[in-house]
């Protein structure tokens, strides 16, 4: 998954904003500060509001270089842990943990992007959401 990040030139500075993320800014001395700057802002700000209980906003601006919009991706394991938190709305944790066959605290250390599930724990979370685990490379 990618946000789109529009960057402007602004005197010897590039400033960084995200269309569908109005809360997070940030800016570079060079593009390629500037694209390092945004990956983490991104990352960091899509953690904390994990933290919170926010849900994801989906991206819908898309890259285009003619407008300034570059693509900067989400890390995988926050985009995992956000799986599993929406995926798991509704249901208590206490539930899903058992059915998966784990503690409740291990359960827990999914929904952040700090732990780091084996394939077969998470196949055993999906089935316990009534979701089929896919893995692809694109």
């Amino acid at each position: 998954m990618n946000y789109a990040a529009k960057i402007t030139k602004d005197d010897d500075e590039y400033i960084v904003s995200f269309p569908d993320k109005p809360n997070i800014n940030t800016c570079g001395e060079s593009l390629e500060h500037a694209l390092e700057m945004a990956k983490e802002a991104l990352n960091e700000t899509l953690v904390c509001e994990l933290e919170f209980g926010k849900h994801l906003v989906t991206p819908k601006t898309k890259e285009n270089a003619k407008k300034s919009l570059y693509a900067i991706p989400v890390k995988p394991e926050i985009e995992i842990a956000y799986m599993l938190f929406e995926a798991r709305q509704g249901k208590p944790i206490a539930k899903v943990a058992k059915e998966a066959g784990i503690s409740k605290q291990a359960y827990r250390s999914f929904e952040t992007p700090f732990a780091n599930p084996t394939f077969n724990t998470l196949s055993n979370i999906a089935k316990a959401l009534g979701k089929n685990l896919e893995v692809r490379l694109v």
